[in-house]
């Protein structure tokens, strides 16, 4: 029988290093050698309930869990016996932890806290590796990571952006060199560059005005051509124009810089898989501005490649954000939700990197992939079905510019589905940047009425299934309901107690027919 596998990673003072040196610490439900060949002490006395729960937000999130350990301070074995006894009475954490059971790699990682200490136990929390929001922060309206110059930024741009405006600041231009022998009078600043393609600027409706090589010179807020000092781009023109002079750009796939010697990322440009992998980029180890809670181990990820094998065709996005300051996560969880999209963050059991998962809602894996699960009925402990939560409309709303004359005008839109007369309404902000991508917001209001519309289920199995994950399919059927079920999972809570697995998710049903 498979036992659970717990690792608790200790900072742990030593004659040698006074100032205290990692400690690896291996405890289980009953004592055991593990197939890693360490010896697992049977230290614990309450197993942990660990529950991955969709938050409706896009991200999927592990819940707040406890494991309970017997209480051992002159026990050199214990992670927290002897020397670490004294540390866990004045430090409560965090502490790392490893969760894992039958799986090659770890199920869980995350931060291990002490609750309560009595004579015969020490409770403690589990909570995610970092809370959600306290990830890396960035500044959608005025500086990337490594920061900028100018206040006059267009803000976070990405995708195929149609019309929008784009500002002006001619306060450092007398520093830049002079183009074909004539000094730069007008400066126009985006927050990122663009892939492989030139820009189309208008200025005062007019597209040839900036057309021109000889007059217009593209760099990344440098004086000199082709180099870079940060996340600002800058167009550069000999032509000085009068006060109140409107200025658009249309460009054919955004992409911001992040990586800290200020090089572009070859992979970020239009999709949601891209903006996702950026978002990855900032908050893995790869990224040195990562703030961590230890020197080790509390990165949110470990590597900046997500997993996009339950989303295989992720569609472009088209958006300008100017929301101030915003964690990476926060901005992605808001993208997921404005696409029928969803991620969670857990070790990936090809190489035990936490890795960022991205799924597509509206994906049902093939009955021949490895996502597709087969469950007799004789291990279903329990059942419930719900009806489709009550929603009226989903709406997407947007901004969104157009030229009326030579005037740049500001335009609000909206555009939405019916799903019944009565419930709330679903509002979000829709991710394109003009009425021409209209397509694209309806290919989502779409897929979001097909995913409120199903029925959700509850089902307790009588296993352990940690080989199982968000986004999987799973089909049964059940004499007792009368209904066949092709359900997709949503959250899964592992009861390491009772060794269930209760998955919640929405589901096709059809009746059941006794052959």
């Amino acid at each position: 029988m498979p036992s659970l596998e717990v690792e608790i990673e200790m900072v742990t003072p030593t004659n040698s290093d006074p100032a205290g040196t990692n400690a690896k610490f291996y405890v289980s439900d009953h004592s055991h050698i593990g197939a890693n060949g360490e010896y697992y002490h049977g230290f614990i006395q309450k197993a942990p309930n660990l529950k991955l729960q969709d938050s409706g937000s896009g991200q999927i999130e592990m819940s707040g869990a406890s494991i309970v350990l017997s209480n051992e301070p002159n026990n050199a074995d214990h992670p927290f016996g002897q020397s670490n006894y004294t540390k866990i009475l004045s430090d409560t954490g965090p502490y790392y932890i490893g969760i894992k059971y039958q799986t090659a790699y770890n199920l869980f990682e995350g931060q291990l806290f002490i609750q309560a200490i009595d004579s015969q136990s020490i409770r403690c929390s589990i909570k995610s590796i970092r809370p959600t929001d306290s990830g890396p922060l960035w500044n959608t309206e005025e500086e990337g990571i490594s920061g900028t110059q100018s206040e006059l930024v267009t803000g976070f741009i990405w995708g195929d952006v149609v019309e929008w405006i784009v500002e002006r600041d001619d306060s450092d231009v007398g520093s830049w060199d002079a183009i074909s022998g004539s000094a730069v009078q007008a400066a126009l600043y985006f927050y990122n560059s663009v892939d492989s393609v030139t820009p189309s600027i208008k200025v005062n409706s007019n597209a040839s005005t900036w057309a021109s090589t000889g007059s217009v010179r593209y760099s990344a807020r440098a004086s000199t051509d082709g180099s870079s000092d940060g996340e600002l781009a800058a167009y550069q023109s000999t032509n000085n124009y009068a006060d109140g002079t409107q200025y658009s750009f249309s460009a054919t796939g955004v992409k911001n810089r992040f990586l800290t010697n200020h090089t572009n990322r070859s992979t970020a440009g239009r999709t949601i898989a891209e903006f996702a992998e950026t978002m990855a980029y900032i908050s893995s180890a790869a990224d040195t501005h990562v703030p961590r809670l230890t020197n080790d181990k509390f990165y949110i990820l470990e590597t900046e490649t997500i997993d996009t094998n339950k989303a295989p065709a992720p569609p472009n996005l088209s958006f300008v954000w100017n929301k101030g300051i915003i964690s990476t996560l926060e901005s992605l969880r808001l993208v997921c939700f404005a696409t029928n999209y969803q991620f969670f963050i857990l070790p990936s059991q090809t190489n035990g990197n936490r890795t960022l998962f991205l799924i597509d809602k509206a994906n049902a894996p093939a009955s021949s992939s490895a996502f597709y699960n087969t469950i007799s009925e004789n291990d279903i402990l329990s059942l419930v079905i719900r009806g489709p939560e009550e929603i009226k409309t989903i709406i997407g709303q947007y901004e969104y510019y157009r030229w009326q004359g030579t005037e740049l005008i500001e335009q609000g839109g909206r555009s939405g589905v019916n799903l019944g007369s009565t419930g709330k309404e679903v509002n979000f902000e829709a991710l394109i940047s003009n009425q021409s991508q209209i397509s694209n917001l309806t290919n989502v209001l779409n897929a979001m009425k097909a995913f409120y519309e199903k029925p959700t289920l509850s089902v307790e199995i009588n296993d352990l299934h940690d080989e199982w994950r968000p986004g999987d399919r799973v089909v049964f059927n059940r004499r007792d309901e009368f209904v066949n079920v092709d359900m997709i999972i949503r959250s899964i809570e592992w009861d390491f107690n009772d060794l269930t697995t209760t998955i919640e998710g929405d589901a096709t049903l059809t009746p059941y027919v006794q052959e």
